[in-house]
């Protein structure tokens, strides 16, 4: 699906103290801390055993080059979320469809609008709510 995004995508984004910018391969290692810094929090969020205790930045580094290509591709944004310029966390968009189909879910996709997206999250430092509250 190619069409659920605006043909203009910000570069960057400065919405209360919180700065957004795509998740490339350049941030690896920033990423890399923030993904580390707080293993528990990362795997209740995800729901998964992600990120191990011996996650290597390599594998961070294969997560973003992904992330860069879903981009380039149109099929999903990731952007680094950076608060006083260091990163904090990620913000995942994606269309409903693709986000239920991937947690084998889609049998639950029963009157989806094809601009319908989910939009995931996760945050140090700041309760979860300013950033479901920045990116309204």
């Amino acid at each position: 699906m190619t069409d659920w995004l605006p043909h203009s995508l910000p570069a960057r984004g400065d919405i209360d103290g919180l700065t957004f910018v795509p998740l490339t391969p350049a941030l690896v290692e920033p990423d890399y801390s923030a993904v580390m810094r707080d293993i528990p929090m990362l795997r209740a969020w995800s729901g998964q055993d992600w990120p191990t205790e011996s996650f290597p930045i390599e594998s961070n580094l294969d997560d973003l080059i992904r992330h860069d290509r879903e981009q380039a591709e149109r099929v999903a944004l990731t952007y680094s979320v950076l608060l006083d310029g260091t990163v904090q966390g990620c913000i995942y968009v994606q269309p409903l469809a693709a986000a239920l189909a991937a947690r084998n879910l889609d049998a639950l996709l029963v009157t989806a609008d094809d601009g319908d997206v989910v939009v995931r999250g996760w945050l140090h430092d700041r309760p979860a709510i300013d950033l479901v509250g920045a990116c309204m």
